[in-house]
């Protein structure tokens, strides 16, 4: 159900970044995020819109999101992206985010090619962030956890094969880890999120 326009407002200027209650986030994932992809203001508030995964973190939080806007009439291919926010002094800042909706990472199809998670690391255009995302080729993998050497910990659920964990920090390394839906882990992998890792494709995340 989309968001009263009164929300809207609350959740854009009367919740301060150093509040405790867990709805701050929350509702500017929503407001924010819904105005970052759906090109109008009109079509952002009456869209659909699903916060598929909030990442609160130590000094800001991350949203995965799933959307139609009200004017989108590809209904197949449903907007889908992540957005950062850091901790700022008397707000949330919007560092960024990427659009993801045909993003394939570089995977090849069919799955039975024994791949089991493409991936690719970004810190966005000016290195604001730091992000890890791609597809899960595995089924019997259901979760994304990727643990950062910021010590920023990012989890999600495996969204129609896809998946974005992103930090306000800028790591060098991490931990990208699979479960299923017991909890049990599947597969995991180190990645190297340095500049040089990064522009060689060397990180680990290649397919």
């Amino acid at each position: 159900m989309p968001l009263a326009a009164g929300a809207l407002v609350a959740g854009l200027f009367i919740l301060p970044p150093t509040s405790a209650s867990p709805f701050a986030p929350a509702i500017l994932a929503h407001t924010q995020a819904r105005l970052a992809i759906c090109p109008s203001f009109n079509s952002a508030l009456y869209g659909q819109f699903t916060v598929e995964s909030l990442q609160v973190q130590r000094d800001g939080f991350s949203v995965y999101y799933s959307s139609f806007c009200l004017d989108n009439t590809d209904a197949l291919n449903p907007g889908a992206g992540f957005r950062v926010f850091q901790r700022g002094v008397f707000d949330w800042v919007d560092v960024g985010g990427e659009d993801i909706s045909y993003y394939d990472a570089g995977c090849m199809m069919p799955s039975y090619a024994g791949q089991i998670v493409c991936c690719t690391a970004s810190t966005g255009e000016h290195g604001q962030y730091t992000a890890v995302f791609g597809r899960v080729l595995a089924k019997n993998a259901s979760t994304v956890e990727v643990v950062y050497d910021t010590g920023d910990v990012g989890r999600m659920r495996v969204v129609n094969e896809k998946f974005a964990v992103a930090s306000p920090a800028i790591a060098q390394g991490a931990h990208l880890r699979l479960y299923d839906r017991d909890g049990t882990l599947v597969h995991e992998r180190a990645l190297d999120l340095r500049p040089w890792a990064r522009n060689t494709g060397s990180t680990g995340c290649a397919p």
